[in-house]
C-alpha cells in the first residue's frame, strides 16, 4: 500500500516543482505564464475527478460512493471553470479576469465538497440527521455571511462594482464553510480510515481558504499581488483530493467498508450552534462600526436565517436523541430477553430430569392400578409438581413483566427455589429462610422469579467446591418495606467488584462464560418494582438483597361463596368442548357428561363455529369451553366471532400458555390454566352459566 501511495506522491511533487519554477521565473511572458499556470490547474482538478471517480466506482452502492462521486463532481465542475477561464484569458485577451463567467463553476466546486464530506459520515442515512449537516452548513454560511456584510459594508468597491462585492462574499462565504464543515466532519469522525481520508481534504481546504480570502482582499484593492499563491492553493488541494481518493481506494483493498451505523449526536454536533454564533462574532468584531452603513434588510435577513437555522439544527437532534433512545430500549429489551434465554438454556437438561421423574411416577401408579395396588394421592402430587414446574418456566420465559398486582412471595419464592435446586449439584444445598406472616407486596411475578434465578445461578458458580445457598424474605422493622434475598457461602465479592457489580455487561466470568447481564437485570427488576439492590459481603460469601415496598391494604371480599349442590340444574345445559387434542377433549367430556351436561365436541375453531351454527334452531348451547392455541381458527378469534353472533353466550377460555395473560384474554373473565384441576373446571363451568342465567 506504501508504494502505492508513493507513486501518485512522486508525480504530483515534480509537478507541483516545474509548476512554480515556472510561476516564479520573470523572463517567460505573461501569455505563455498564464498558459500553462491554466493548464496546470486543469491537469490538477481533472486528475481529482478522474481519482474521485475511481475510487467511487470501486465502492458497493450506498452513502460512501455518493460522497466520492460527490468529490468527483466538485473537481469536474472546477476543471469546467478553468476551461472558460482560460478561454477568457487566453483568448479574449482579459488576463486575471474577475468577476467572470468561470465563477459560478468555482463557486459550485465547494457546495459539491460540502455535500460530499455530509456523505462521508458512515451512519444510516435519516432525514434527521441530514437536517442536522444541512443545519450545520447553513450556520456556517449563515454566519460567514454575517460577517462579510459588516467586512465590505465600509470598503470601497473595485473593479466591477457591487458584482465584485458579491462574488467576493459568495467566495469568502462559501470556502469558509467548506473548509470548517470539513473540520466538524473530521473531528466528528468514529472510524481511522474515514479520519485519513478527510485529513488532507481539510488540511488543503484550510490552505486554499487562507489563500482566497487574501486574495480577494487584494482584488478589493485592485491589487494581484496574491495571485501566484492562489494558483499554487488550488492545486495543493487538488493534489491532496487525488491522495485522498488512493487512500479509499487502498482502505477499500485493505478490507469491506464498514456497515453503516445508527445516527449518533457527536459533542461538535451538540455544541455546533454555539460555535458558530461564536465563530461568527469573533469575525466581525473588527467591523462593528460598518454596522450603520450595511443594508438594515440584509442584516435582518441574515440573522432571521441564522435562527431559522439554529430552530432546525435543534429540531433534528431531538429527533436524533429520540431514535437513540428508542434504540437503547429496544437493545435493553433484547438484553433482558437473552438473559431469559440463557437461563432456560441452563435449566432446560436438569428440568428434563425433573419432568422424567414426575412422569417415572405417573407410569408407575397407573401400572400398579391395573394390579388393583392405586395410590392417587401420589398421582396428584407428581401432576401437580410438574404443574409447578411448566407455569415457572412460563413466567420465566415471559418477554412482558405482565400485571403488578399484591402477591404473598412465599409461594413465588418457594416456586424459584424449585427451578435453582434442579441445576445446583449435589454438594450445593439450598435453604429457605421465609417469614411465617409475610404481608401482601406488589410486584411483577414473573420479573421478580426471573430475578431470583438469576441470582441463584450466581451463587451456583461462586460455589464451586459447594456451599450454602440461601433464599429468603423478610419485613425490614419500622418501615413499609420487604426484603428478599439470596445469599451463598463462595468466594465473595471485593469491594470494587461489588461497586461494579449491577453495571450492564460487566461480569468476572472467563469470555464466553456469561453475559454479564445477570446482575443488571436484577437491579432492573428492583427498579421496575420501585426498590433497589445492593450487595452485602458475609464472612463467607455474599448476599444479594432486593427491596420492595408493601402493598396497601386491601379489603378482603365477604360475600358468601357460591354453593355446589349435587343436583344444580345448572348441569342440564349444552356444552361445546373444542381443543384440538383429543386427550383433552376426552378427558373433559367425560367429566362433564358425568356431571349431568350433554358435551359436543370440536377440533378447532372454525369446526366449533359450524357446530354452534348448526344447532341453533334445534338446541342452542348453553356454554363454549375452548382452547386458545389451535391450527385453522384459535380460541381468541372463536371467542370474537361467537360473542359478536350472541354476546349473551357465556365463553370459558382455557390454555397451557401464556396467551391467557393477553389483553385479548383479559377481556374474558372465565379462564382456566392447563392442567386442569376438574373441580375448578366444574367451578368455573356453574359461575359462567350462573352469570349468564342472572
Amino acid at each position: 500500500m506504501f508504494k502505492r501511495r508513493a507513486l501518485l506522491l512522486l508525480p504530483l511533487l515534480i509537478l507541483g516543482g516545474l509548476f512554480l519554477a515556472v510561476r516564479l521565473h520573470q523572463e517567460i511572458t505573461p501569455w505563455w505564464r498564464h498558459l500553462f499556470v491554466d493548464s496546470t490547474w486543469a491537469l490538477f482538478s481533472l486528475g481529482a475527478a478522474v481519482a474521485c471517480a475511481i475510487a467511487a466506482r470501486r465502492l458497493p452502492a450506498g452513502s460512501l460512493r455518493r460522497a466520492w462521486w460527490l468529490f468527483s463532481g466538485g473537481s469536474a465542475v472546477w476543471f469546467c471553470g478553468i476551461l472558460v477561464w482560460s478561454w477568457i484569458e487566453l483568448v479574449q485577451g482579459r488576463l486575471n479576469p474577475f468577476p467572470s463567467l468561470a465563477d459560478p463553476f468555482f463557486l459550485a466546486m465547494p457546495l459539491c465538497f460540502m455535500a460530499a464530506m455530509a456523505f462521508l459520515r458512515r451512519e444510516r442515512r435519516t432525514l434527521p440527521l441530514s437536517l442536522l449537516q444541512v443545519s450545520s452548513v447553513g450556520l456556517v454560511l449563515i454566519g460567514a455571511s454575517i460577517a462579510i456584510t459588516l467586512a465590505l459594508a465600509g470598503a470601497p468597491p473595485g473593479q466591477g462594482g457591487s458584482l465584485t462585492l458579491i462574488v467576493v462574499g459568495a467566495n469568502v462565504v462559501l470556502f469558509s464553510a467548506d473548509f470548517l464543515f470539513g473540520l466538524s466532519c473530521l473531528l466528528t469522525a468514529a472510524h481511522a480510515s474515514q479520519r485519513r481520508t478527510l485529513v488532507p481534504i481539510v488540511v488543503g481546504q484550510g490552505f486554499n481558504l487562507w489563500v482566497v480570502i487574501a486574495y480577494e482582499r487584494a482584488v478589493l484593492d485592485a491589487s494581484y499581488e496574491v495571485g501566484g499563491w492562489l494558483d499554487i492553493a488550488f492545486c495543493v488541494l487538488f493534489g491532496l483530493v487525488m491522495l485522498a481518493a488512493q487512500e479509499q481506494a487502498c482502505a477499500a483493498l485493505e478490507g469491506p467498508d464498514v456497515t453503516p451505523e445508527q445516527p449518533t449526536l457527536a459533542r461538535l454536533d451538540s455544541f455546533f450552534p454555539a460555535l458558530a454564533l461564536g465563530g461568527c462574532l469573533l469575525a466581525s468584531l473588527p467591523y462593528l462600526e460598518n454596522v450603520a452603513l450595511a443594508p438594515p434588510w440584509l442584516l435582518a435577513g441574515e440573522g432571521l436565517l441564522f435562527v431559522c437555522a439554529v430552530s432546525l439544527h435543534n429540531l433534528a437532534s431531538r429527533e436524533i436523541l429520540g431514535d437513540l433512545e428508542a434504540s437503547l430500549e429496544s437493545a435493553r429489551a433484547r438484553a433482558q430477553e437473552a438473559q431469559g434465554l440463557e437461563s432456560m438454556g441452563t435449566l432446560a437438561s436438569s428440568l428434563a430430569h425433573d419432568f422424567n421423574n414426575i412422569l417415572t411416577i405417573i407410569r408407575g401408579h397407573l401400572f400398579l392400578m391395573r394390579n388393583g395396588v392405586s395410590d392417587l394421592d401420589s398421582v396428584e402430587e407428581a401432576i401437580a409438581q410438574g404443574s409447578d414446574l411448566t407455569r415457572s418456566l412460563q413466567s420465566l420465559a415471559r418477554k412482558q413483566a405482565g400485571e403488578r398486582r399484591p402477591r404473598n412471595l412465599k409461594p413465588l419464592i418457594v416456586s424459584a427455589s424449585h427451578l435453582i435446586r434442579s441445576v445446583l449439584p449435589g454438594r450445593i444445598t439450598i435453604h429457605l429462610e421465609i417469614e411465617e406472616e409475610l404481608p401482601l407486596v406488589l410486584v411483577y411475578p414473573s420479573l421478580l422469579q426471573r430475578a431470583l434465578v438469576n441470582l441463584g445461578l450466581n451463587a451456583r458458580d461462586a460455589m464451586p467446591e459447594g456451599g450454602l445457598l440461601t433464599l429468603g424474605a423478610r419485613v425490614v422493622a419500622g418501615s413499609a418495606r420487604l426484603e428478599v434475598f439470596v445469599a451463598d457461602t463462595g468466594l465473595g465479592m471485593p469491594p470494587e467488584v461489588a461497586a461494579r457489580a449491577f453495571e450492564p455487561y460487566f461480569t468476572t466470568k472467563a469470555e464466553g462464560a456469561g453475559t454479564g447481564l445477570g446482575l443488571a437485570m436484577v437491579a432492573e427488576a428492583a427498579r421496575a418494582h420501585e426498590g433497589e439492590v445492593r450487595a452485602e459481603p458475609l464472612a463467607q460469601g455474599t448476599r444479594i438483597v432486593i427491596t420492595i415496598p408493601l402493598a396497601l391494604p386491601q379489603e378482603e371480599p365477604t360475600g358468601p361463596a357460591p354453593e355446589r349442590g349435587a343436583d344444580s340444574p345448572s348441569r342440564r345445559g349444552r356444552v361445546l368442548v373444542v381443543d384440538d387434542d383429543p386427550g383433552v377433549r376426552g378427558v373433559v367430556q367425560t367429566f362433564l357428561t358425568r356431571q349431568g351436561w350433554q358435551v359436543s365436541l370440536a377440533a378447532d375453531g372454525a369446526e366449533a363455529f359450524e357446530v354452534v351454527e348448526r344447532v341453533e334452531r334445534e338446541e342452542p348451547f348453553e356454554l363454549v369451553i375452548t382452547d386458545l392455541g389451535m391450527p385453522r381458527m384459535g380460541g381468541l378469534e372463536l371467542a370474537a366471532k361467537l360473542r359478536a353472533r350472541g354476546p349473551e353466550l357465556p365463553i370459558v377460555l382455557m390454555s397451557g400458555d401464556s396467551a391467557l395473560d393477553r389483553p385479548e384474554a383479559q377481556a374474558f373473565p372465565h379462564r382456566l390454566r392447563k392442567p386442569l384441576d376438574l373441580d375448578g373446571l366444574l367451578a368455573c363451568v356453574e359461575a359462567a352459566t350462573a352469570e349468564a342465567r342472572g
